[in-house]
């Protein structure tokens, strides 16, 4: 009878915990990381002594959204998922096809 209660306290505070998975984690960090990247690179553009916004300036516009999808991303909503898979494919593709007309 002990034995009963005790697996179905350890099942119990096994589902009461929310422990973040190592995937989510990375995640995020990197969502955030390609935020500050964004940012820093946006003010360093706007700094120069003629600022001009072109195709990279927007796109670092765009990559601003990457905190709000982090924060998604942590707190396991499922419209962060699908905007980062929109965010990132629109980043790699964009980002690549500007950098080889150069």
């Amino acid at each position: 009878m002990q034995r009963r209660d005790e697996s179905r306290n350890k099942n119990k505070n096994k589902k009461e915990t929310k422990v973040t998975p190592l995937g989510i984690k990375i995640a995020s960090i990197l969502l955030v990381f390609c935020g500050l990247v964004a940012l820093i690179s946006l003010i360093y553009m706007l700094s120069a002594p003629t600022p001009k916004l072109n195709a990279p300036g927007i796109l670092d516009i765009f990559a601003l959204s990457a905190f709000p999808i982090a924060y998604g991303i942590w707190m396991r909503k499922k419209w962060a998922f699908y905007a980062s898979l929109t965010l990132l494919e629109s980043l790699i593709i964009i980002y690549h096809n500007s950098y080889h007309r150069l």
